[in-house]
């Protein structure tokens, strides 16, 4: 048995890559609220699940659920908005946004995750 190193795998139809080297992003997204995607990497889609809540759901899924996600709102919404998520699958990353001082949901104009781990 053989092995195969590389640092970038080229779909054959789009010429596009995707990094596989350790320790890059294996997912990350920027979204508009209504599921909109902006730009992503290995991100098939975003389901809108309400006020402040989205599925950001994967095109390849991650090894386990250990992976680091790291989420984030554009500042010009509210200032003291905030980002976060609340479960860990190798499929998809829950995302919501509220108002820090009362944590009431919000819509902000632009919402973005990442996760950093290993690829199936």
């Amino acid at each position: 048995m053989g092995t195969l190193s590389v640092d970038n795998i080229e779909e054959r139809s789009t010429g596009k890559g995707q990094n596989v080297l350790s320790g890059q992003a294996k997912v990350w997204a920027s979204w508009q609220p209504d599921g909109t995607l902006l730009d992503s990497l290995n991100t098939s889609s975003i389901t809108d699940a309400g006020t402040g809540d989205w599925d950001v759901n994967l095109t390849s899924s991650l090894a386990d659920t250990n992976h680091a996600r790291f989420w984030g709102t554009d500042v010009a919404s509210f200032a003291d908005e905030q980002a976060s998520g609340d479960n860990a699958s190798v499929s998809l990353i829950v995302t919501n946004a509220a108002r820090m001082n009362n944590n009431t949901v919000v819509d902000p104009n632009t919402i973005f995750c990442s996760a950093f781990g290993d690829l199936a």
